[in-house]
């Protein structure tokens, strides 16, 4: 009955050693994972933020951003010009035919 016990013994031994090796393993894995993407993550974000800075101070995005505030800008006006004085400046014409005496 020793022996049989020594075996059972070396079993538990034997089984609970893996166990206990597989579980340090997969936590020093985890924790060594978690590092590996938090720098990933971090060295990402600090990339986009250097590209987005390189692309503000361009000198061309300047002139981009002039030339579509002049574009929505002269829209703009032209309609507020349409709106307030359209109707006066087609009944202008007649208007000055009506002062000269001459048809326009």
């Amino acid at each position: 009955m020793k022996l049989t016990e020594v075996f059972k013994y070396l079993v538990t031994i034997t089984g609970g050693f893996p166990t206990i090796l597989t579980a340090v393993g997969a936590f020093l894995f985890y924790t060594n994972l978690r590092d590996a993407r938090k720098n990933a993550v971090d060295s990402a974000s600090q990339e986009a933020r250097k590209a987005v800075t390189a692309a503000l101070e361009a000198p061309n995005i300047q002139q981009i951003i002039d030339d579509e505030v002049r574009k929505q800008t002269k829209a703009k006006v032209d309609a507020e010009i349409a709106a307030t004085l359209g109707e006066q400046l087609h009944s202008f014409p007649h208007m000055i035919s009506g002062l000269h005496g001459f048809p326009l």
